[in-house]
């Protein structure tokens, strides 16, 4: 079955900044530690960009991302 692709929504400079780091490999603590902020806000903003997407998971954020050029 064939995944259609739907077009992303704007990300914020810090929420494409995030999703680089976190198909980097990186886990929250050490996104907290890169970018100077709270690990619940890593964790706020994860939730959001997640919502923001309409993706089920990580996984198919990132995936998305990479096949449209957003990371």
């Amino acid at each position: 079955m064939e995944e259609t692709i739907r077009p992303l929504p704007y990300f914020t400079t810090r929420e494409r900044r995030i999703l680089r780091l976190i198909a980097d490999g990186l886990n929250n603590t050490e996104i907290s530690e890169e970018i100077f902020i709270g690990i619940e806000s890593v964790k706020i903003h994860r939730q959001d960009i997640l919502k923001k997407s309409g993706c089920k998971s990580m996984l198919q954020l990132i995936q998305q991302c990479t096949l449209q050029g957003v990371i």
